[in-house]
């Protein structure tokens, strides 16, 4: 019978200031990149989308004097018929749909970049949040075990076992579990075996 066991303290994880991905000046510049395309694509659909309204003949609904603030602003009358206004929005679209998945792609090989190097600041905690919950199964397993085997030796020397004095609780959930050591016959020895393979335990 192995001795009882005091399971390793872990710390907090909720005591643990995480940065959000979106604020890491990397990501950041890679996402702002993104959405300035996602803009140029809104502009070329609007342009697409008055081209088409001048090609089926329909009049602006912007009134003479917005117009006139617009041309001070920088604005310009486009002197391009619809038909080639159409073209080159469409054109627009497909240059800066391409673009936007490019950018898309950068923006998630980013993250996970950044997400492995988070990842990596966490492994030693990871490991030992792992072999506390190896710990603490081996130690359920042992008592458990060890209520089994005293119940049979009173048992065995011809005893009934009063509930009142010795309450008993199966606690099936947890003997399910079973023994870490019965390699491959447990679901606490495939645990055992998984964190060895993983190189979490030797």
């Amino acid at each position: 019978m192995r001795a009882a066991m005091k399971l390793t303290p872990l710390r907090d994880p909720a005591e643990i200031k995480i940065e959000r991905i979106e604020e890491h000046p990397k990501y950041q510049a890679a996402q702002d990149e993104f959405a300035a395309l996602e803009r140029r694509f809104e502009e070329a659909q609007r342009r697409e989308r008055v081209a088409l309204a001048r090609q089926r003949g329909q009049l602006s609904t912007v009134s003479p004097a917005d117009r006139a603030r617009a041309l001070v602003a920088g604005g310009a009358i486009t002197s391009s018929s619809p038909v080639a206004e159409l073209e080159a929005a469409r054109e627009e679209m497909v240059i800066l749909r391409q673009a936007m998945f490019a950018a898309r792609d950068k923006l998630d090989a980013i993250a996970g970049e950044i997400s492995r190097e988070v990842c990596e600041r966490f492994a030693a905690m990871n490991a030992e949040a792992m072999r506390a919950a190896l710990e603490a199964a081996t130690a359920l397993h042992t008592a458990l075990e060890a209520n089994r085997i005293l119940r049979g030796r009173l048992i065995g020397a011809g005893y009934s076992l009063n509930e009142s004095v010795l309450p008993t609780h199966m606690f099936p959930a947890g003997a399910v579990l079973g023994d870490p050591d019965r390699v491959g016959m447990t679901p606490a020895a495939m645990f055992k075996q998984w964190l060895r393979d993983k190189e979490l335990i030797s």
